[in-house]
C-alpha cells in the first residue's frame, strides 16, 4: 500500500472519528470499526440500491438487524470493503449503528444459532481473518474475537457450552500445516482463550479444562 493511500485512509478515519461517536482501530492491520450515532432513518430501498453492494442479509428471524457489505473501487487505490450494521427504526426504515472498514476482501458471513453474533471471514491475500461481532437489542455492536490464520479454522464442541468452540491454526509451515492451535470459548459476553497447544493435541483442550 502506497504512502499516499495510507495518508488518505488516515485522514478519512480521523474525520469519521470526529463526526461519529467512537472508532476502534485494530492493532494488527489497517481495518477500523466505527460506532455511529445515526438518527435519521434510511429506507430499505436506499440501502439495497447502494453502489458497490456485494452482500446483504438479515441477522435475526424478526428482521430487526440488517448487514450489508459494500466494495469501494478506485483507480488510485486498492479496494476497500465496508460491513455496515443497520437496526430497524419504528418499522419504517433503518438506522446505521456501526461500520467495519477493511482492505481485506470479503469472504463469508453467518450468524450464531441464537443470532447474537455475526461471524465474518476476510481474505488478506496470503491468509484469512476471522472477525466476530456481538449483537444485542440495546444497539451495541462489539468486536468479540479478531484473529488471523492460514488454512481453515475449526468449529467443535470441546466443552459443555452450547456454542461451538473455535480452533485457530497457528504457526503454519509450508508442506506441514499448522504447528499449534489456539482454542476459544464463548462465555456469553466475549471469547476467552482456553488453550494453546500443539496442533495434533488440540482436541485434548477439553481434558485439560476438565482438570482445572
Amino acid at each position: 500500500m502506497t504512502k499516499l493511500l495510507k495518508i488518505v485512509f488516515w485522514v478519512f478515519t480521523s474525520l469519521q472519528c470526529f463526526f461519529n461517536s467512537h472508532a476502534y482501530a485494530t492493532t494488527s492491520d489497517e481495518s477500523t470499526f466505527i460506532k455511529i450515532n445515526e438518527t435519521k432513518a434510511i429506507k430499505y430501498e436506499s440501502i439495497i440500491n447502494q453502489s458497490g453492494l456485494i452482500a446483504m442479509q438479515y441477522v435475526d428471524a424478526d428482521e430487526k438487524w440488517l448487514i450489508t457489505v459494500i466494495k469501494e473501487n478506485s483507480k488510485n487505490k486498492f479496494p476497500f470493503y465496508r460491513l455496515a450494521f443497520y437496526k430497524r427504526f419504528k418499522g419504517i426504515g433503518f438506522n446505521k449503528i456501526s461500520e467495519y472498514r477493511t482492505p481485506d476482501s470479503f469472504y463469508t458471513a453467518y450468524t450464531s444459532i441464537d443470532s447474537d453474533r455475526l461471524f465474518t471471514t476476510w481474505s488478506t491475500g496470503s491468509a484469512f481473518r476471522l472477525a466476530v461481532f456481538s449483537i444485542n437489542n440495546n444497539e451495541a455492536i462489539n468486536i468479540v474475537l479478531y484473529v488471523g490464520w492460514k488454512g481453515s479454522y475449526e468449529l467443535v464442541h470441546l466443552t459443555h457450552n452450547v456454542d461451538w468452540d473455535i480452533i485457530i491454526p497457528v504457526d503454519w509451515l509450508p508442506g506441514k500445516g499448522p504447528q499449534f492451535a489456539e482454542v476459544y470459548k464463548w462465555d456469553g459476553d466475549k471469547y476467552i482463550k482456553l488453550c494453546s497447544l500443539p496442533w495434533d493435541d488440540r482436541f485434548n483442550c477439553k481434558l485439560m479444562n476438565e482438570k482445572k
